[in-house]
């Protein structure tokens, strides 16, 4: 829903990044409270997010203290962001982490099909713009798609293989 690069660790960060996420959220007719699972670090539990949650905006959630599962799905997207892209990328400033980083998250969660979802976006996800439809839509592609590269490549001749080859498979 929401991301943001930030110099300092502090709860005034991420309460203002959770109230861009619920902001954004809205945006797309989501106006439930949403439950945030975190880390127990000193950004997350603090006096900031605590008010959040007392104004009933969110359900805070501490990973591995108030439930026995962690957070690792979405230290696995920061895992993925930072190795597949950030990494790569000349990062002089905190401008140009936020640039390359607006870069990443926007690919990853509005134009990358993920396996996960059969094909869709998060963002197609979220929205319930992806259906049972659509994974036969790209499905019959894929079919249609193989048979075309199994017809192109049974066609090719060159000069290296012998035409016998050419022979036992159009027969």
């Amino acid at each position: 829903m929401a991301w943001k690069v930030s110099a300092q660790i502090t709860g005034i960060n991420t309460k203002e990044l959770l109230l861009a996420a619920l902001a954004k959220a809205k945006t797309l007719g989501d106006v439930e409270r949403p439950e945030v699972i975190s880390v127990s670090g000193v950004e997350n539990v603090n006096a900031e997010v605590e008010g959040l949650e007392r104004m009933n905006l969110i359900t805070l959630t501490v990973a591995q203290i108030e439930v026995i599962f962690s957070n690792s799905i979405i230290e696995a997207l920061f895992r993925s962001a930072k190795h597949n892209h950030l990494f790569q990328q000349r990062l002089e400033s905190v401008d140009s982490v936020n640039t390359h980083s607006a870069f990443y998250f926007s690919e990853h969660n509005e134009f990358i099909p993920h396996n996960a979802f059969d094909g869709a976006t998060p963002h197609e996800v979220y929205t319930g713009k992806w259906n049972a439809s659509c994974v036969a839509e790209i499905l019959e592609l894929g079919e249609l798609r193989i048979e075309a590269r199994r017809v192109h490549n049974t066609t090719i001749h060159c000069a290296i293989c012998p035409s016998s080859i050419h022979e036992s498979r159009q027969s």
